[in-house]
């Protein structure tokens, strides 16, 4: 039985101050603190803190309160008992499971459950022959069998669980009072407390049987009642006590509700968690990939209705093409102009009209694959990866598919091993191939289908949790009606704005098929990354070559002359030369292949691409022209014919070459195309644009290699008309990432995104969905403006070419002067502890991080995925911006140069490489748990058949092997299809995503839409890594501690308390170091307790004390094995150390915009930096610093005004220079930019006095004076206290 009631002293005396007693009392939050302190000094783990430590955690023999409080405090005190009630459950559980076969056989079998109901129906027949009313006999024996038949193991485990906290309370209770340890009434006590739930749920039962069928408040009144009095009976007998007195049930009754919530929770995740095991083993199988056959039937439907539109749209396809795409022995393309039923007509370069052959002779001449071998051979080939990627590897079975083609005749006479391929005709290899393939998609579609239905799925926390999201999703996305004046509002219609794209089509009602179109766009930009990674990675191979190799501009433009001059690959082609030629013919095939709109090879080919400052001129033109005149780019017939555009046009040119008279590279541009089209102005612009499409690939265009006719290369110098990039390592960038974008888009979406717009339009009208549905229609629809970038060339939705240069170097300014002229590469430092090592898990994670720097093989896997060194993948600086794209104007490259001076650009660099390698072991250890693979109890002494049960028969072993399938798709975009092994393709892509996404890359599917709004963009700038790191953390802990796993929650906290310190430490040496003052800082960390600063910094090298100052600053974050800050015990060191406060979740970025305002020291000044545009608040910082000039003028003539205007500037130009500038106040100045400090500071501590948190007061306090001992701040007395109870209350009562 919990221990009695404790008295409390109801008067509060502040141990601060003077120490006069306050005539007032404590406000409500210093009892809410009381009430949570005392809880936890009466648990388990309270007791043992006790124990441990010799005296209570929290001293509250000064208050006084009552019974209410002190059953409150019992009930809250069970949470620090749920340890030990959960090892106490399991342990009786297994105990009672490993008692013996005959004992499992007796308790656990069928038979022994029907004993136990035999029972209960003779305990009821004696009742009825004794009178008692039949119905009511009837449902006791219903509520009999139900908690102790039904629901026994539940019994069982609570049982267990209560024994081991009561008798561990008492074990406890003894040694804290100093008493001889006496087992024997440990035991007593653990025997009663297994006792009592039974005889708690008999004693309900009998008492809400005793009223009938009256009131059922009455009734759960009566049953509460009877099962306190029988849960306490027992200890009540124990001591000699015949019945319980009314305080020990009040005790009890605040204890069962305690209880039943506990076990209702655990109940409550035990349902969630199976809930998930049999979701996942719905999507992805259980011990083996599921196939078709066994998909639930609404995904066998949608899989073929996605089939068949993707068989739709290639037939549309080939009617725009010219019909299926077949290659010659020779290596020519032939292009398939019409099918009969045993004639093909088919065309080629070679022939000057399409040809018409027998379809036999057709298939034995032409095959689907470019090959040198023969068309069978590589049917063949074909048929054999499909059958592979089905996973049909059986003869019979695919023989017996093989010869479905005719009816199921095989052959006689086939050898054991003989799959029968041998004995088909092309064409029947052909159409075998073509069926195989079609199989193969359904079984994809199917898939990815049911993949989306766990990754793109609402998914709540149980509890209050859970209860906060469903209310915001109510609130955001579902919407409720709100009436306001005489009108009703929906209130979606105004906050969905605010969501992202993610979390608005995974509402339910959503059309599967449009959840879908979140994987492919996923799937699309891991596919895309993937074609650019293995470039990247051939190129980081090239003997002999490095990146020092491809950023030498000399060395790049000879490579260039070499792929111009030289057809083919020859031998006096340097190797660099060699690769690119090899690479470019590579993409050119995969473009053929995959159906794209290619020009006729050639051999000399070289990527040409427009120099950056050229295309940036054309763009804006392009802009304008689009704005004025939308027909000319709007694909409109005989455009050419229409007078008032081909003026328009006239007149456009004539003012181009006006007013950029001095632009040689401009001018000799349009003089070329004048040139070449005789002044056609139509395809003088039509021409610019197809530069501008190769330039920066953009939607509903395809691949066009033709060349501009009059401009080729001058062995020596360059090309004749100097308007291209001639270095050839940008070229072959730029082209990888336009032909990858096309390879994916033609993939996922079809030609020119043909089935994307097609699905869009079908859920917009209801032909897909329940019902049609334009707001996801339209939500689908801006998605896919961004995946294809026509919003970036929509004039309507961007701003004019003016004023994007203007505002972009305004945005240059700001990443220069906050990132570059500030401190973020510290917090950058520790980015990985909150991203990928929180995500991944430190057996892992930490080695998977450190093979980064120690190890060969991973460093050359890196390269070899295009993970290492200047990665094209790092696009900090883009999100940063909120631009699309990085120019190569004079600030942008002042910018760059100053984010790679102060570390930040190799910092974010390193992250990226880190987080990929983290990825690589993650992807390959999630694998192995999820093929059921004994990772976890490796070094367990336990027998392989036992491992094998707890991993496939446990609740705990499922749960694990399931949240492994899910992480793998969701975090990795891998599919677990029961493979050994993964194959680089996915570990590439896998990878690519791992770390895109923790190092808070760009993720359409994750980002409100507004945040990629081009209007909108800059006022974003440097607001969006906070957005996007909340979402992380948040989405993240949910779905890992909704499927079972908690460790994020300890990994989040131990990387936030040594990242936080040693983030604040940093952040305060840089300060002091730069201003020459010890600057108060009110987030100073306990551990970080400095020396004396010196102020004077003029000892060591340069006159800057680092070395000393340096060790002064991080003197109290030695490891707690060494040592620790003096009278610290080593348990408090490592307590201190690795739970972090607000201030520190919020100085490592934790929770982004969300721990940033919890943790500020002004919230809602803080509130105002979070909402309020940089750009905006350096132009107030401006005219505040120009108004403070010229008030200072009066008083300190202009000499001192300007002398004293440096503070009220250097906010401008970043945090370094700020405090530098600190250097130049005036002794006036820093005199009263310290008294105002001082009382805003004074003001919050005697408010954290008057709160009871007097931890607060004291650090604040200790740092305060650390800083400015010669204005010291005393501890506030009761005074102060008052006075500020009495100017809040005169507030209030006169607002």
């Amino acid at each position: 039985m919990p221990e009695g009631q404790r008295t409390y002293n109801n008067s509060f005396t502040p141990s601060l101050g003077v120490g006069r007693p306050a005539p007032i009392k404590l406000a409500f939050p210093g009892h809410v603190n009381n009430f949570l302190k005392e809880s936890y000094n009466k648990s388990t783990i309270g007791l043992a803190d006790q124990l441990i430590n010799g005296a209570e955690r929290h001293d509250l023999s000064q208050y006084e309160y009552g019974t209410l409080f002190d059953v409150g405090t019992t009930v809250l005190s069970f949470i620090g008992d749920i340890p030990a009630y959960l090892a106490g459950g399991g342990i009786g559980t297994l105990a009672l499971k490993g008692a013996g076969k005959q004992t499992v056989k007796r308790v656990a079998s069928s038979s022994a459950r029907n004993k136990m109901k035999q029972n209960i129906g003779q305990a009821g027949k004696v009742l009825a022959d004794n009178g008692a009313n039949p119905t009511y006999v009837n449902q006791v024996q219903k509520q009999l069998t139900k908690t102790f038949v039904d629901n026994g193991d539940r019994l069982l485990f609570d049982s267990s669980g209560f024994a081991v906290v009561s008798g561990t309370h008492e074990m406890l209770r003894q040694g804290v009072n100093d008493e001889d340890y006496d087992w024997l009434k440990g035991v007593n006590k653990a025997i009663v407390g297994a006792v009592v739930l039974p005889a708690g749920k008999l004693g309900g039962i009998a008492a809400t049987n005793i009223v009938g069928k009256k009131s059922p408040i009455l009734k759960g009144a009566l049953g509460l009642a009877g099962e306190s009095a029988g849960f306490v009976a027992p200890y009540s007998w124990s001591e000699g006590k015949l019945m319980p007195n009314p305080q020990d049930l009040g005790h009890t009754i605040g204890l069962l509700g305690g209880i039943n919530l506990l076990t209702r929770g655990r109940l409550s995740s035990i349902q969630s968690r199976k809930g998930i095991i049999e979701e996942t083993n719905a999507a992805f199988g259980n011990k083996n990939a599921i196939k078709f056959k066994d998909r639930p039937e609404n995904i066998k439907i949608k899989a073929g209705e996605a089939l068949e539109r993707d068989i739709a749209a290639k037939k549309a396809s080939d009617v725009i093409k010219g019909g299926e795409q077949f290659w010659s022995k020779d290596g020519s393309l032939v292009s398939v102009v019409e099918k009969g039923l045993d004639k093909i007509t088919y065309k080629s370069s070679g022939l000057t009209k399409p040809k018409t052959v027998p379809s036999s002779e057709f298939y034995k001449e032409f095959n689907i694959v470019q090959s040198k071998k023969a068309p069978r051979f590589e049917l063949v080939r074909s048929i054999g990866r499909e059958l592979d990627t089905l996973g049909i590897n059986e003869t019979n079975q695919i023989r017996k598919i093989v010869f479905g083609l005719r009816n199921g005749n095989v052959p006689k006479g086939l050898k054991p091993s003989d799959r029968g391929l041998g004995s088909l005709t092309e064409r029947e290899l052909y159409q075998l191939n073509k069926k195989l393939s079609q199989k193969s998609q359904l079984e994809k579609f199917a898939q990815e289908l049911a993949s989306v239905e766990v990754d793109f799925s609402r998914q709540y926390l149980p509890g209050v949790f859970g209860g906060i999201s469903r209310a915001f999703d109510k609130l955001t996305l579902d919407g409720f009606t709100i009436p306001v004046v005489g009108k009703r509002i929906e209130s979606q219609n105004y906050l969905s704005g605010i969501r992202s794209v993610e979390a608005k089509l995974s509402k339910p009602g959503v059309a599967l098929e449009a959840k879908h179109l979140m994987y492919q766009v996923s799937h699309h930009a891991d596919y895309s990354s993937q074609i650019a990674a293995s470039v990247l990675g051939r190129l980081n191979k090239i003997p002999g070559a490095n990146m020092k190799n491809m950023t030498d501009k000399k060395l790049m433009k000879l490579v260039t002359e070499e792929l111009e001059t030289n057809v083919g690959i020859t031998s006096n082609m340097s190797n660099i030369a060699k690769e690119m030629r090899s690479i470019y013919d590579d993409l050119y095939k995969a473009g053929v292949k995959e159906g794209l709109d290619m020009k006729a090879y050639q051999g000399n080919y070289a990527g040409r691409f427009l120099q950056e400052d050229l295309a940036d001129l054309l763009r804006n033109f392009r802009a304008d022209i689009n704005r004025k005149e939308p027909r000319v780019y709007a694909g409109v017939d005989k455009i050419a014919n229409d007078p008032e555009v081909v003026s328009f046009l006239q007149n456009k040119l004539s003012n181009i070459l006006k007013d950029n008279a001095r632009n040689k590279p401009l001018q000799t541009y349009f003089k070329s195309l004048n040139q070449q089209y005789g002044n056609d102005v139509v395809k003088i612009f039509t021409d610019m644009d197809r530069h501008l499409i190769q330039k920066k690939s953009r939607p509903f265009s395809n691949i066009d290699k033709s060349r501009t006719g009059n401009v080729s290369w001058v062995p020596g110098k360059g090309y004749n008309i100097p308007i291209f990039e001639e270095n050839a390592y940008a070229n072959i960038l730029n082209y990888t990432n336009q032909m990858a974008n096309q390879l994916a888009t033609k993939k996922f979406f079809g030609t020119n995104y043909q089935n994307a717009i097609k699905l869009i339009d079908d859920v917009s009208t209801g032909k897909v969905g329940k019902t049609a549905d334009r707001a996801t229609a339209d939500t689908m629809k801006e998605l896919m403006l961004r995946v294809s970038g026509a919003i970036e060339l929509d004039p309507s939705r961007n701003l004019s070419p003016k004023n994007k240069e203007f505002v972009r170097q305004m945005v240059n300014f700001e990443i220069g002067t906050k990132i570059g002229g500030g401190l973020a590469t510290i917090v950058n430092i520790t980015q990985p502890l909150i991203s990928s090592l929180f995500l991944g898990n430190y057996r892992v994670g930490i080695p998977g991080y450190m093979k980064r720097f120690v190890s060969g093989d991973r460093k050359a896997l890196l390269k070899e995925m295009g993970l290492y060194g200047d990665s094209q993948f790092l696009n900090t600086m883009e999100v940063l911006t909120g631009t699309s794209k990085r120019g190569n104007t004079l600030s942008d490259r002042i910018v760059g140069g100053l984010t790679k001076l102060t570390g930040f650009t190799g910092m974010n660099r390193l992250n990226l490489e880190t987080s990929a390698s983290v990825g690589i072991d993650m992807m390959r250890y999630l694998n192995r748990v999820a093929n059921g693979e004994n990772v976890l109890l490796k070094n367990v002494p336990l027998s392989a058949s036992a491992k094998k049960r707890i991993i496939n028969d446990t609740l705990a072993g499922q749960s694990r092997t399931a949240w492994a399938k899910r992480k793998l798709s969701r975090d990795y975009g891998v599919t677990w299809t029961g493979k050994k092994e993964i194959g680089m393709t996915e570990l590439t892509q896998g990878a690519i995503r791992f770390a895109k996404d923790t190092q808070l890359q760009r993720n359409l599917l994750k980002e409100p839409l507004f945040l990629t709004e081009p209007m909108f963009r800059p006022l974003l700038v440097l607001k969006t890594f906070g957005i996007k790191q909340s979402q992380l953390i948040s989405k993240g802990l949910g779905r890992e501690v909704r499927e079972g796993n908690v460790l994020p929650v300890a990994r989040l906290a131990i990387g936030a308390g040594i990242g936080g310190k040693a983030i604040i430490n940093s952040y305060e040496f840089m300060q002091n170091l730069l201003s020459g003052k010890d600057e108060y800082d009110w987030r100073r960390a306990k551990l970080s307790k400095t020396k004396s600063y010196d102020k004077d910094l003029t000892s060591g090298p340069l006159g800057l004390g680092i070395g000393e100052n340096l060790a002064n600053q991080f003197g109290g974050m030695k490891p707690g094995f060494i040592s620790g800050e003096k009278n610290y015990k080593r348990a408090d060191y490592w307590t201190e150390l690795l739970t972090p406060t607000m201030e520190e979740l919020a100085a490592v970025g934790t929770m982004g915009v969300v721990t940033d305002f919890m943790s500020a020291d002004n919230k809602m000044g803080n509130l105002g930096y979070i909402i309020e545009p940089v750009i905006w608040d350096d132009v107030t910082t401006v005219w505040n610093g120009l108004t403070s000039i010229f008030e200072d003028v009066d008083d300190y003539g202009i000499s001192g005004a300007m002398k004293r205007s440096p503070q009220n500037f250097s906010k401008l130009l970043g945090s370094n220079i700020k405090n530098a500038t600190k250097r130049l106040e005036t002794d006036r100045q820093s005199e009263g930019r310290i008294e105002s400090q001082r009382r805003r500071v004074h003001r919050e501590i005697v408010k954290d006095v008057y709160q009871g948190k007097n931890a607060e007061a004291k650090r604040k306090i200790i740092s305060w004076n650390t800083a400015h001992p010669d204005q010291p701040l005393l501890q506030p007395n009761a005074e102060e206290i008052l006075s500020y109870v009495y100017k809040q209350r005169q507030k209030r009562k006169n607002p």
